[in-house]
């Protein structure tokens, strides 16, 4: 991972998700939504406008698996905690037939992918 002036384990964790994901499972489909990201006060009130939902979890996968119709991650560092916004973001996707878990840590996030996705179709 990376190591610099406000770092941010979190999304260097994301980045290593996402470039291994791309590498070795291109056609798992997900995205990341841009919680984290440091908005202007004019851009936050565009995004909120045009639907951002506060608290989403960071990294969302459109892959129904058994009994449930996507995969949502929330990734924190070994320190990070969730908010109270996220945890309700959590309960009401579970309430939607997701999985919606919280990550903490790069290995972490691992195990729940390969649990997910089998171990073969994540390929790391």
């Amino acid at each position: 991972m990376v190591s610099r002036k406000n770092a941010s384990p979190e999304h260097d964790i994301q980045c290593e998700i996402v470039r291994r994901l791309k590498e070795h499972s291109p056609d798992i489909m997900f995205c990341a939504t841009v919680g984290g990201v440091r908005l202007s006060m004019n851009q936050a009130k565009r995004m909120k406008a045009a639907g951002y939902l506060a608290g989403i979890p960071d990294m969302l996968f459109f892959e129904p698996r058994g009994e449930h119709v996507g995969l949502a991650i929330e990734l924190k560092a070994k320190r990070g905690r969730v908010s109270a916004t996220q945890r309700d973001a959590i309960r009401r996707l579970t309430e939607r037939g997701w999985r919606a878990v919280v990550c903490t840590g790069f290995d972490e996030c691992v195990a729940v992918l390969r649990a997910y996705f089998d171990a073969d179709v994540v390929g790391f």
